[in-house]
């Protein structure tokens, strides 16, 4: 009887598998921190369009458009803070603002009257809402003259290309 060769078998290591993986990770991981960054100021531009112009120049602003929650308190607008206490965080309107102690109104019960604070008001938190501003599309339309622009720009987009049409015919034509 004649011997039999048995096929050679691939050793499998699980070392190979993983740094496959890991090579492969790691460039899809550094191809995503690439377009993140170069996605950063185009988001960075659009996050910002949506921001009225107190938004923007406000040196304490967010990166989202938010404004600061108003409560109308005999006929005036006061901003609403989030103040601490010793029983937990109230959300109260300042009316009287000092230096050391200040006095807040309640938005949800104006009856109770003025609640004194000891402690420096500039240090508190406003409470904060959502507030994109979509006018700026409008006014950057009205004030650019954008049909002009567009039109300008597909001007040069078709020149362009039948320029660039023209000059591959010649070039394909000498070769």
């Amino acid at each position: 009887m004649a011997a039999q060769s048995q096929p050679v078998q691939k050793n499998w290591s699980p070392t190979r598998d993983l740094r496959k993986f890991m090579a492969i990770s790691t460039t899809t991981l550094f191809g995503l921190l690439v377009l993140i960054l170069f996605l950063m100021p185009i988001a960075y531009m659009g996050v910002t369009s949506l921001k009225s112009l107190q938004q923007v120049v406000d040196p304490n602003s967010m990166l989202l458009p938010m404004s600061p929650d108003k409560y109308n308190y005999e006929g005036k607008d006061y901003v609403i803070y989030k103040v601490p206490f010793p029983e937990g965080e109230r959300t109260l309107a300042l009316v009287e603002p000092y230096r050391e102690d200040s006095n807040f109104i309640d938005p949800k019960n104006p009856g109770a009257g003025l609640i004194p604070w000891v402690g420096r008001w500039r240090t508190l938190t406003p409470a904060m809402h959502f507030d994109p501003t979509f006018e700026n599309f409008t006014k950057s339309w009205e004030t650019i003259n954008m049909p002009v622009l567009f039109r300008n720009s597909f001007i040069i987009a078709v020149a362009g290309t039948i320029g660039t049409l023209l000059s591959s015919i010649a070039v394909a034509y000498g070769f």
